[in-house]
């Protein structure tokens, strides 16, 4: 997500609170979502359904 707003990218207004994924627009006003890694998107759906998940580590 850095490179795409170092790029011009900006955050779009979005209506929803959804956490697995962030809509950008580009400097031409097209949107576009980027996704979190995988691990990440586990990591938030079980915390979602109330499991215990792992402590992120650095890659």
């Amino acid at each position: 997500m850095d490179r795409a707003l170092a790029l011009g990218a900006t955050r779009a207004q979005w209506g929803s609170t959804i956490e697995s994924w962030t809509v950008l627009a580009d400097p031409e006003g097209n949107e576009f979502c980027v996704l979190q890694s995988e691990r990440d998107y586990a990591a938030f759906a079980a915390r979602r359904r109330g499991e215990a998940t792992v402590a992120p580590t650095d890659d």
